[in-house]
């Protein structure tokens, strides 16, 4: 699970779901950002699978998530957008995705740098040196620079 608290508006909400049924799920926090107000309906968005995550960058809402399985090459991070923290989505596609050595980016968060204002992404992904698959390498914990065209949209991690 994910919270989030909208700059709009001041609520803060909860995302969660994924794997089994691979759907997103929405929720109203409380003010004491313990109990649930309520679900909020929302559509989950193309390629969703897990690990959701909600961001906001000059006026626009950014929901980034895994997508497909972590025991694959083509596990990775997509995103979507919209104007509001619950949708409806635009899916706008991949972030991070594997290359020859480095498999399956995923599960992720974004941050701004304290001291210079850039947005970067923390992720976790497979070194990879000697076939296919999760279990022949080894986990990492990676943190690059994520860049927004002049559109606001993110471009891709290589």
């Amino acid at each position: 699970p994910m919270a989030f608290t909208d700059p709009a508006s001041g609520t803060t909400y909860l995302y969660a779901g994924g794997s089994a049924g691979a759907k997103l799920r929405a929720f109203e926090l409380n003010p004491d950002l313990v109990s649930l107000a309520r679900e909020v309906p929302v559509e989950t968005p193309s390629r969703f699978t897990e690990g959701a995550f909600m961001h906001h960058h000059d006026g626009r809402y950014y929901l980034s998530y895994s997508s497909g399985s972590w025991r694959e090459s083509s596990y990775s991070v997509h995103y979507a957008t919209a104007e509001s923290p619950t949708g409806p989505w635009t899916y706008r596609g991949p972030i991070l995705t594997s290359d020859a050595t480095r498999k399956g980016p995923g599960h992720h968060s974004f941050i701004v740098h304290p001291t210079t204002g850039d947005w970067l992404v923390v992720y976790h992904r497979w070194e990879n040196q000697t076939g296919d698959g999760p279990y022949r390498g080894s986990r990492q914990v990676c943190v690059d620079r994520v860049e927004y065209d002049a559109d606001g949209l993110i471009r891709p991690v290589v």
